[in-house]
């Protein structure tokens, strides 16, 4: 019987050809698109999940009278004191970023290169962070002059993974002893690494001990007994303030902490599980830029939204598709043939379908995800799927796409009644007809959600990417490894001035764009205890001309005074203090030194719009003074004139290097594009959900085309009667498409509602936000109504033209 079932399918997929590559395309693509958001899901929740559950990382909550932030990285000391002080917690470690540019030499095969991603980590880490360990110990990092390296960088240095007691040379001066190989993890986790060195070969814990607790530059971790719970622990770090930190401040400011936090200045220290950082912890110092939760609700959303369009389409055309074969279930129900047996017939016919549609989308999935991967910035296998888990998931999905498109045509058709059926009585009634239209109704409201989330998701990526930031970043160059000019530094500069098309050249220790140290200042005429958060900018006296920075009060740094002890801040910096007047003012860093401010620049974006612009302090140095101390800044940026040959430029400034720096090639960046790189996730976010909506759109009108060519064919002997009687074409193409029309309407009306809460609480995760405006409503309206008319206006066009005296004459 079952193989009778499945020959009498496979009969009518090839029988009706159009029916069955509709359904077999709709069904297909979107379980493909499943497919795609499965593995990109699963792969952001794969973060960290190999670490321990009770393991936290300490962060910090700070408030200041006028402005409130939240830190990654904690006072150094932390991890060690919290061990010490709370027996709830069982292990703890720290690490700290010692360097974006470090020389890692191998003497013995006489290879180099200069690495980024080095931490120091004191002998507990690996164990704590359950770091896998390839060869080694997990006490690796007990001795000075020990290093940890990734099996990559074993790969890259050694060509082997067997090199325990092998040496690296660190910076051409210190040589370490590499002591484990550990797996790369850096894919699924939010740490970043490729070498960790011992926390002991450097001298941090005995350095800047009057301000070890009010600096933040250490990622601290602990591992807290089962038995408490992170809420309760965080209740008892507030004796972590009282202990510590208050006495290191009234030390500094010569005032009781009472009334330092009574003005207004909170510490609030709160862990954050492990697991959960990679999704949830957007604070500022992160390691590296984190994913985000709200991305994966949406793709999540976004699947279910394409499953539910791709099987209405299949329950639409088999119940349209019933009243043809209303005669078949009349002979086979005269013959004896029971309505279960009819349901099982047909209700065979959908799963096969499905079935057939879980394959062949698993095929397109295979042969589309290098291109995903490239869309997604991902490196995404199949080998990396977790079948055990997926494999009986994407089964379920398929069974479920069976049951869900396939009983209700196949309880449907199998109702039918043989005496209607017999007698030509057989139609879809006002029910299913009503059904039908609630069903088109909802795909289009779905991909009207769509169309409109599009719209305003690549609007707030356009205005990020293209928002005027107070500052040139076009045409500018930076060199980032100017510290290697050593002694040439000076006159490596003055040759770069003298190149035709370069307008001006700055030195400094940070630029825009990139993350930009913070401190506390003091108002001189406020109470001490007024503290305010600021960002700091060390540059030399051309910085503010060479990045068209304008001085919207005093003046800048000039070449011939002395400003060691002078401050320029922004007009953020200035608003928050309440000084109306800032020039003269004072203020004291919290390290004491008072300056006088200079000068008011505009305020201008020196972080990404993910933030909102902050109080910023900017120092101009000496250049020719600090490189006598063997001081000289890590970047030189330099601005082109728009019409200069830049090609030609880099060449020049590439020869005036290589005459000074032998052995280390010129790097270089542009800024406009790393500041599109500080984008790139509402990019590829943008590019992915733009992907969907099209392919979601594209199965809505599969559909339409189906639904339409069907009740064109019913509908011809009724367009040929009017047409004898004398409609026009107009009129007759107004017949066939009204009721489509009349879906747009009502589908939009559902969608931009529901579309404009959804994509308004989106917008409230950006300080700097688009307006959603009701063009962009209109605009996704006319669109969905021109797609929808050009899927139904053919079909009505040739039904039109027919000769309306084959038409009546149709049996």
């Amino acid at each position: 019987m079952k193989n009778i079932n499945l020959n009498l399918a496979i009969r009518f997929f090839k029988k009706d050809r159009l029916f069955s590559i509709i359904n077999l395309l709709g069904l297909s693509i979107g379980l493909a698109c499943v497919y795609f958001i499965a593995i990109y899901v699963n792969d952001e929740l794969s973060y960290d999940n190999y670490q321990q559950d009770n393991v936290f990382r300490i962060a910090l909550e700070r408030h200041f009278p006028n402005n409130q932030v939240s830190y990654a990285v904690t006072p150094l000391p932390l991890s060690y004191a919290v061990k010490h002080d709370f027996p709830e917690v069982v292990q703890a470690s720290r690490a700290l970023p010692i360097g974006i540019d470090y020389k890692i030499e191998n003497e013995e095969k006489n290879i180099s290169f200069r690495e980024g991603n080095v931490l120091a980590a004191d002998s507990g880490f690996l164990e704590l962070m359950s770091i896998p360990i390839l060869s080694g110990k997990k006490n690796a990092l007990d001795q000075p002059y020990s290093v940890v390296i990734t099996d990559k960088m074993a790969q890259k240095y050694f060509g082997s993974q067997q090199i325990l007691g092998r040496k690296l040379l660190m910076n051409d001066t210190l040589e370490y002893t590499i002591t484990a190989v550990v797996k790369d993890m850096s894919k699924v986790s939010h740490l970043e690494f490729d070498f960790i060195l011992s926390w002991s070969t450097f001298p941090f814990d005995s350095q800047n001990t009057n301000y070890q607790w009010v600096s933040y530059s250490t990622y601290n971790y602990i591992k807290l007994r089962n038995d408490v719970t992170p809420e309760k622990f965080e209740k008892q770090l507030q004796l972590v303030v009282t202990k510590y930190i208050g006495p290191q401040i009234e030390s500094i400011l010569s005032k009781p902490y009472s009334e330092y936090e009574a003005a207004g200045n909170i510490h609030n220290f709160f862990l954050q599980p492990v697991k959960s950082i990679h999704l949830n912890s957007h604070l500022q110092f992160e390691i590296k830029p984190n994913g985000d939760g709200q991305y994966i609700l949406l793709f999540s959303i976004v699947g279910a939204f394409i499953l539910i369009i791709a099987a209405i389409n299949f329950t639409n055309l088999s119940t349209a598709r019933s009243i043809k074969r209303a005669k078949e279930v009349g002979i086979r129900k005269t013959l004896g043939s029971t309505r279960k047996a009819l349901f099982v017939q047909f209700f065979t016919e959908s799963s096969v379908l499905c079935l057939m549609s879980g394959i062949l989308g698993a095929l397109l999935f295979m042969v589309m995800l290098p291109y995903f991967n490239q869309i997604a910035g991902k490196d995404l296998s199949i080998t990396q799927i977790d079948w055990v888990i997926y494999g009986p998931m994407f089964a379920l999905i398929i069974a479920l796409m069976s049951l869900l498109s396939g009983a209700y045509p196949a309880f449907f058709i199998s109702s039918f009644n043989v005496v209607k059926i017999l007698k030509g009585q057989v139609t879809q009634g006002k029910s299913k007809n009503l059904m039908r239209n609630l069903l088109v109704i909802l795909q289009f409201s779905i991909s009207i959600f769509l169309i409109i989330g599009t719209i305003i998701i690549n609007r707030q990526v356009n205005y990020l990417m293209h928002k005027k930031l107070g500052f040139d970043k076009d045409q500018i160059l930076t060199i980032n490894d100017a510290n290697l000019l050593g002694s040439s530094y000076l006159s490596f500069k003055n040759d770069l001035v003298q190149l035709p098309g370069i307008s001006s050249v700055s030195s400094s220790f940070q630029v825009p764009g990139r993350q930009v140290g913070g401190t506390t200042f003091e108002a001189v005429g406020r109470p001490s205890t007024e503290r305010f958060q600021t960002a700091i900018l060390n540059a030399d006296k051309n910085f503010i001309t060479t990045y068209g920075l304008d001085i919207v009060e005093g003046r800048g740094f000039e070449q011939l005074r002395n400003d060691s002890l002078s401050v320029i801040i922004n007009e953020t910096a200035a608003k928050i203090v309440g000084w109306k007047n800032p020039i003269g003012q004072k203020l004291i860093l919290a390290a004491g030194n008072e300056f006088e401010v200079i000068g008011v620049v505009n305020d201008f974006h020196f972080n990404s719009l993910h933030e909102k612009i902050r109080p910023m302090l900017l120092f101009g140095f000496d250049l020719e003074r600090i490189s006598n101390q063997q001081v000289y800044p890590p970047v030189i940026s330099i601005q082109f004139d728009p019409n200069s040959n830049m090609t030609g430029n880099l060449n020049e400034i590439s020869k005036i290097w290589d005459l000074r720096v032998s052995d280390e090639k010129l790097a270089y960046s542009f800024l406009d594009e790393e500041y599109d790189q500080l984008y790139r996730a509402e990019q590829r976010f943008g590019d992915i959900f733009l992907i969907f909506t099209v392919i979601a759109i594209f199965i809505a009108l599969i559909g339409v085309i189906g639904l339409s060519s069907f009740f064109a064919v019913q509908k011809t002997r009724e367009i040929g009667i009017r047409k004898v009687l004398g409609a026009s074409m107009q009129n007759l193409i107004i017949i066939m498409s009204k009721d489509y029309v009349r879906m747009i309407i009502v589908s939009n009306l559902i969608a931009w509602p529901l579309a404009y809460i959804a994509l308004n609480k989106w917008l409230e995760n950006y300080p700097y936000e688009i307006n959603i405006t009701v063009d962009i409503f209109i605009l996704a309206g006319l669109v969905s109504g021109a797609l929808v008319l050009l899927a139904t206006g053919y079909q009505s066009i040739k039904s039109a033209l027919k000769n309306p005296v084959n038409a009546i004459r149709i049996d």
